[in-house]
């Protein structure tokens, strides 16, 4: 008779930092985006503005731990990111719209050397490593029901942002729960 293995229990997770929507003029900007795109978009809750720094997708329940001690073991003394958002894109693009971000860049090393690093440590847990170079962004809002919009597909001020230059001092793992009304987040560790 064949041994049945039960499938693992799986949580979606990120390594991220949440942002003070106030830095970002969320409220100013949102309405924006809602009064041009009324139903066809779903804004991110004030909430949950996040920056991601690493997209873990569905893990094993069981390797959480492991994840936490990797990340534990970056030892990093002081954690001072500083992102600055400059402008807001659509992306993939304007032909295939699927989200609306503000996008930053790091204004020094420590943002893309702390990636590399975080990579780096996971992989040993067969985690995949990111391709990409770290893209600082933060998701406004997602489309939806795109193709029914018939407006043109566009950036509210023409993407213009007042550039804002955020001090980021932690990171957390972040557990991820996909539900109708948007997802729900819970911080597993703060680092």
């Amino acid at each position: 008779m064949q041994k049945y293995d039960a499938p693992k229990e799986k949580v979606r997770l990120f390594f991220g930092s949440f942002i003070e929507s106030e830095k970002v003029e969320y409220d100013k900007y949102q309405k924006s985006f809602i009064d041009y795109y009324g139903r066809f978009i779903k804004p991110v809750k004030a909430k949950n503005i996040h920056l991601t720094w690493k997209f873990l997708g569905d893990t094993d329940l069981d390797m959480v731990e492991n994840i936490i001690e990797k990340a534990d073991s970056l030892n990093i003394s002081e954690f001072k990111a500083l992102i600055k958002f400059q402008k807001f894109e659509i992306w993939p693009s304007l032909k295939r719209p699927r989200q609306i971000v503000l996008h930053g860049s790091h204004v020094d090393e420590f943002a893309s050397s702390f990636c590399n690093n975080l990579n780096s440590a996971l992989k040993d847990l067969s985690i995949k490593e990111d391709k990409k170079h770290f893209n600082p962004h933060i998701t406004f809002a997602r489309f939806k029901h795109i193709e029914d919009f018939d407006k043109t597909i566009r950036l509210p001020y023409d993407g213009f942002f007042d550039e804002v230059i955020c001090e980021i001092k932690n990171f957390q793992l972040i557990k991820s729960i996909l539900t109708p009304a948007g997802s729900l987040y819970e911080v597993l560790k703060t680092f």
